[in-house]
């Protein structure tokens, strides 16, 4: 008698807040609080789970003698995710299923990576297969790496670290490469080029960058090699990265050659405080990109008066360009008599030599004719600003430099960042 008397009083402790009329089937007359729902096995008020009912359904419930729905129907809808469902991705916010695509690296398992360079079409990023990531501690030799890259690894991750510069030359390559390079840490990661550069020298090769600074190759340096990278022959990408004090940017060194234009897409980048030009190119794309800061050697007297911050080729496609605070000769972007149309451009607060300050300032075609918009000391247009909602023509994508979402409001905005 003892027994079943403490076994009713274990009983109704069990169910309280969970029940308070039906011991055995758990009818939700009590619904729980706090977001928590009634545990079928137990009957007991619990944060969700997988078999836990909600509290707008729990109510109709009916249940067996073994806490199973008699409606399969009913059954919870939202279940836990379950990680080891998820192959290179993690389980989204409210941890109920699988993500589908990434925004940053935290979002894919540690061994993969997140690759965005789709995301202008998309506006996410894809957790890349981890047997075809090759993960790089941290300070570990980039160039060696890439030379011995095994079979089936197409990407290569980094820490939140410095490593030295990498070249692909076809004088010292036995095969071509197509190779990601994506920074994956925590803390930035830098590709410190160390008074040379990364150089791409191979027609067949294809070099990937993200989320990586490429930074080092100062004045002072070799003779001659002084870039932070430049590409004679194959295509160099680069996304969500920035090319930072180096005496060249980004430099097409091919057409100088005499050579095939190498291919060369920038998409939301930043070139800042570069000494000469941020990026010289006659074959690609600039989308989302911001040049700030660069053209010291105007400064120093270094350069001639056709200096120039951006050198655009005639098969350049350009969308949504910022090109403030630099130092130049008479004009900030040089383009070729057969350039297409600079689209949704900004270009102002540049000053020459002789300390003229000059906006819009261009020998292209720009369209639409911008404004002087009222920016920040990024470079980002405020509210208010003239240039926002007043862009047309070829769009950069799905997304500004900063990865916010295009369009925001009646048309795109000028520049490379989306006023939210």
């Amino acid at each position: 008698m003892a027994i079943r008397a403490f076994f009713s009083v274990f009983i109704s402790i069990l169910v309280a807040g969970c029940s308070s009329s039906n011991s055995d089937y758990c009818d939700n007359t009590t619904p729980c609080t706090g977001g928590k729902v009634c545990d079928l096995p137990t009957r007991s008020c619990l944060p969700r789970k997988d078999g836990a009912v909600s509290d707008a359904r729990s109510a109709d419930q009916s249940l067996n003698d073994a806490g199973v729905a008699r409606d399969a129907t009913l059954a919870d809808a939202a279940p836990l995710c379950d990680p080891k469902t998820c192959g290179a991705y993690r389980c989204n916010a409210n941890n109920s299923a699988c993500r589908t695509d990434c925004i940053s690296q935290d979002h894919c398992i540690a061994t993969s990576v997140c690759d965005r360079s789709e995301a202008h079409k998309t506006g996410a990023g894809v957790c890349i297969d981890p047997s075809k990531v090759f993960v790089l501690a941290a300070g570990g030799d980039l160039q060696k790496t890439i030379d011995a890259l095994p079979a089936g690894k197409t990407h290569i991750k980094l820490a939140g670290s410095v490593y030295n510069h990498f070249i692909l030359d076809q004088n010292k390559m036995t095969k071509a490469v197509t190779v990601a390079v994506i920074g994956g840490g925590t803390q930035p990661t830098t590709i410190d080029t160390n008074a040379a550069g990364i150089f791409v020298n191979e027609s067949n090769s294809s070099l990937y960058l993200q989320d990586v600074k490429v930074s080092g190759a100062t004045v002072g340096g070799g003779p001659g090699i002084r870039w932070g990278v430049a590409v004679q022959r194959g295509k160099l990408t680069m996304v969500d990265s920035s090319v930072e004090k180096n005496e060249t940017g980004v430099l097409d060194f091919g057409s100088g050659l005499g050579l095939p234009s190498p291919r060369i897409e920038l998409r939301r980048v930043r070139m800042l405080a570069n000494h000469g030009y941020a990026v010289s190119l006659a074959d690609g794309v600039l989308a989302n990109v911001l040049v700030q800061g660069n053209g010291g050697c105007i400064v120093d007297k270094s350069c001639g008066d056709g200096s120039s911050v951006l050198s655009i080729g005639k098969n350049v496609s350009v969308s949504n360009l910022t090109v403030v605070g630099n130092t130049v000769g008479k004009v900030a972007v040089h383009c070729d008599p057969s350039t297409p149309a600079l689209q949704n451009v900004v270009a102002q607060n540049n000053v020459t030599k002789d300390g003229l300050t000059i906006n819009g300032n261009s020998d292209c075609s720009l369209s639409p004719q911008p404004p002087v918009c009222t920016l920040d000391s990024d470079g980002k247009n405020v509210k208010g600003s003239p240039c926002v909602d007043v862009g047309s023509g070829v769009s950069p994508g799905k997304i500004d430099l900063l990865g916010n979402p295009r369009i925001k409001g009646a048309a795109i905005d000028l520049g490379a960042y989306e006023l939210q």
